[in-house]
């Protein structure tokens, strides 16, 4: 079974003043945001897959 991100909470730090007013962000236009939260509780969180790393400088 393969497996994808699905965030429970994300966060825009530098960029947010171009994402502040929208209720939905539309990733082909707006960047990406600088913190993806995703908790995942059960025992398919045993198989843990490392965590995704953003390019941006200072992460």
């Amino acid at each position: 079974m393969s497996t994808g991100s699905c965030r429970d909470e994300c966060y825009y730090l530098l960029d947010h003043h171009r994402v502040r007013s929208r209720l939905d962000v539309d990733l082909s236009v707006d960047p990406p945001p600088d913190l993806v939260v995703e908790a995942d509780v059960g025992h398919s969180a045993v198989q843990r897959s490392p965590p995704n790393r953003s390019d941006s400088p200072g992460v």
